[in-house]
């Protein structure tokens, strides 16, 4: 039964993107199987499967758990942090040490 509704999840899609006159780009189309009986789901074959991916800037693995995404997280973190340092280290007037600041910040935040 599982699988029967998983293929007609995907051909619901498939057809609401035809209806509506979208593409579904299978190339960037991936398989993220979750939960703990991985082996019972049916795989497609068209599809790759990952075993994690990005999805509105939150890294879900298959896991569901939260260690990957707060890595990367902490990876940026660690980049914006050293070239803020970077920055107040080489400008001397505050306006544009403030400015840039300000401007890096934000652009981390809306990742």
């Amino acid at each position: 039964q599982l699988e029967i509704d998983s293929f007609t999840a995907i051909n619901m899609a498939i057809q609401y993107c035809h209806n509506n006159d979208l593409v579904l780009n299978e190339k960037k189309t991936k398989q993220l199987v979750l939960g703990r009986n991985r082996e019972v789901v049916t795989r497609i074959p068209e599809l790759d499967e990952v075993s994690s991916t990005k999805y509105l800037g939150v890294t879900i693995d298959e896991d569901l758990s939260w260690t990957q995404h707060i890595n990367l997280l902490c990876k940026k973190l660690s980049t914006g942090l050293y070239v803020l340092r970077r920055v107040r280290s080489i400008s001397e007037p505050q306006l544009p040490r403030l400015h840039t600041m300000h401007s890096l910040s934000h652009t981390y935040a809306m990742e």
